[in-house]
């Protein structure tokens, strides 16, 4: 069983990093030169990005169909 309290505490922390992190990111960020790629990303390294992101979880007809089959049911 998991404690409660470690468990909201660790919480809070990670919140509390993510949140100092986040920040000071922003305070440093003065212009679009400052960000990763700038305006200067190629298009092929922006669709493989998009891509990456929109596929992270498969579409739900994909899902429904892992739950109707075999593999899942009990018997």
């Amino acid at each position: 069983m998991v404690n409660t309290r470690f468990f909201v505490a660790v919480t809070l922390a990670y919140l509390a990093v993510v949140i100092a992190l986040g920040y000071l990111g922003y305070r440093q960020t003065k212009s679009d030169d400052d960000m990763v790629a700038g305006r200067n990303a190629h298009p092929v390294i922006l669709a493989l990005s998009y891509g990456a992101t929109s596929s992270a979880s498969p579409p739900s007809s994909v899902s429904a169909e892992l739950r109707r089959s075999s593999a899942w049911n009990d018997g």
